[in-house]
């Protein structure tokens, strides 16, 4: 009974179910459709203080000398994204990495900027070391985006309802509500997707 229960756990979480809790008192009314949280092009508008979902998920190939990320968000065209390529100390064991036991040089290899497309999505190559260990960090930061994006979304992100991959900081002494999905890449040519 304990396999079964555990296959089925892990089935839910490899497949890559996305639960979400909204803050409103009343779920919205879609009428058996399914909707999406993001405005669409033609009608531009968003009430005021409507609740909007967020969620960063990605695909990572990489080889010896480029690392590619591909990204899926539901965020409106324009929306901006910090992509943050940090490395892992070369002298440092692959088995301390993965359990979490090496801290990150402080310093990123890479920290930019980019703009989402129409579909949310970003398609971006990087290039790489072979034999260093990298974290890629993607973040959606409210204090980033353009102003007619933190109108959808709120100048601090408080249009944002709680998902899988939201987290809250501070910035100048204002609490801010963003998202971000990370992954390790590792030296051998392989993939891996964003958590």
């Amino acid at each position: 009974m304990y396999r079964v229960f555990l296959m089925l756990a892990l089935l839910l979480l490899l497949s890559g179910c996305r639960i979400e809790l909204s803050l409103d008192e009343a779920p919205p009314d879609t009428g058996g459709a399914a909707q999406s949280s993001v405005p669409s092009s033609e009608a531009n508008t968003v009430k005021k203080n409507e609740s909007l979902s967020v969620f960063i998920n990605g695909e990572i190939d990489y080889d010896e000398s480029q690392i590619r990320l591909m990204t899926e968000t539901d965020l409106q065209e324009g929306a901006v994204l910090k992509v943050q390529l940090k490395q892992y100390p070369k002298d440092a064991a692959l088995r301390d990495i993965f359990n979490g036991e090496v801290e990150l040089v402080e310093t990123p290899v890479l920290e930019e900027t980019m703009e989402v497309d129409s579909n949310g999505g970003l398609d971006v190559t990087l290039e790489r070391e072979s034999d260093i260990v990298y974290f890629l960090t993607v973040q959606f930061n409210p204090e980033l985006q353009p102003d007619d994006i933190k109108e959808v979304y709120g100048s601090r992100g408080e249009n944002i309802v709680v998902s899988s991959n939201v987290e809250h900081y501070e910035h100048e002494g204002q609490t801010m509500i963003g998202a971000s999905a990370s992954a390790n890449i590792g030296m051998r040519p392989s993939w891996s997707y964003l958590q």
